[in-house]
């Protein structure tokens, strides 16, 4: 109940404020349409058109002097200016250049030698295996194992081994075995031995 009490308010205050809208949009229309009077109405045509010839030439008198005489000098001065554009030429077809303006000074006002970065230093090159390849045993499966030396150490190896925790042994031939430095991963031949 009380929802539909408040929706009879907002009809009435809509309705009171629409009323208040009409009454001052009347007011003001019959106010402009009897609000016209006219200093024409109260002259005559005659009157009317000198009144406005003489504020006219009063309002052109007030603004500018005008001098109508003819200045044969200053005609001639004028005559006598040659026109010449800043920009291009909008008949020609084809743009002019740019003009490229000339510097006051140079950018840089001492030479700047070129200076290229360093290259990388090279890497370290790895030191020569101390090893030397004495021969060569043949297990029973007929896999090679290498006989090697190292200062006072000598032991045997098979391929894939990895001996005094650095050097990992490749392939082993009657000749030669391969053998390669895990701490620069370089790989060498390492040819038997004269004795």
């Amino acid at each position: 109940m009380r929802a539909g009490t408040e929706d009879k308010r907002k009809i009435y205050f809509f309705s009171f404020l629409c009323a208040i809208v009409v009454i001052l949009a009347t007011w003001e229309f019959h106010s402009a349409l009897t609000s016209e009077p006219t200093a024409a109405a109260h002259t005559t045509p005659h009157r009317a058109g000198t009144a406005q010839r003489a504020a006219q030439s009063n309002h052109v008198q007030n603004d500018v002097n005008f001098d109508l005489r003819l200045h044969i000098s200053q005609l001639a001065r004028v005559e006598q200016v040659a026109y010449s554009s800043a920009g291009r030429d909008i008949f020609s077809p084809t743009p002019e250049p740019p003009k490229i303006e000339v510097p006051l000074a140079p950018a840089r006002p001492a030479p700047v030698t070129a200076s290229l970065p360093a290259p990388p230093p090279e890497p370290p090159k790895p030191p020569a295996m101390d090893m030397k390849y004495l021969g060569f045993a043949q297990g029973s499966d007929k896999t090679y194992n290498a006989i090697l030396l190292r200062g006072n150490d000598s032991l045997m190896a098979r391929t894939g081994e990895v001996v005094f925790h650095r050097y990992k042994i490749g392939l082993i031939q009657p000749a030669s075995v391969q053998v390669t430095d895990l701490s620069f991963n370089n790989t060498e031949s390492i040819h038997l031995a004269e004795k």
